[in-house]
């Protein structure tokens, strides 16, 4: 309805013409993986550290609001009772990818990039993953939050766009 609403704001379109159509995660795909010995061939494809951890699924590029979401984990690595918790960045390199995070952040040994994930891992990393974080400036709809909670993973997400009406 965001988009919807977006598009009629934007254009001079008959509201009546354009239908509102949900999209959903798929359910034969997403949802919880338990196979310790499965996780482990999965985290070590990705060189991800064992323990506790944060995802964020997008391409790496500035309308993802990574810098914040890196911004806000570096605070929350301060904090004693978030000493084990790393933050694992999956996805391609978009434009300015390099502006993310630089050599004097204080955790940055704590934030690990992946590269693309193959599409079977997702459900996998998306279970044995502490909560999503999906904060991008605008989302006409957002597949990985829906995704992530099919696998039983909280979402921490931006309050804007569809985001708070699909979530």
């Amino acid at each position: 309805e965001s988009t919807r609403q977006d598009l009629l704001a934007h254009y001079a379109i008959d509201g009546t013409k354009v239908q509102l159509v949900y999209e959903a995660a798929n359910a034969d795909r997403f949802n919880p993986k338990r196979d310790p010995a499965q996780w482990e061939e999965v985290r070590n494809r990705y060189a991800i550290p064992d323990g506790p951890f944060l995802i964020s699924l997008s391409t790496i590029e500035p309308r993802k609001n990574l810098i914040n979401v890196i911004r806000a984990f570096l605070e929350l690595a301060k904090d004693p009772d978030c000493a084990g918790l790393n933050l694992v960045i999956c996805g391609r390199k978009g434009w300015k990818h390099e502006e993310f995070i630089g050599p004097s952040d204080a955790a940055s040994n704590r934030i690990h990039f992946t590269g693309h994930v193959i599409d079977d891992d997702l459900p996998w990393l998306y279970s044995y993953a502490t909560g999503l974080c999906y904060l991008a400036h605008y989302e006409g709809f957002g597949l990985p939050p829906l995704e992530a909670m099919r696998c039983g993973t909280p979402v921490i997400y931006g309050n804007n766009s569809s985001l708070s009406e699909i979530i």
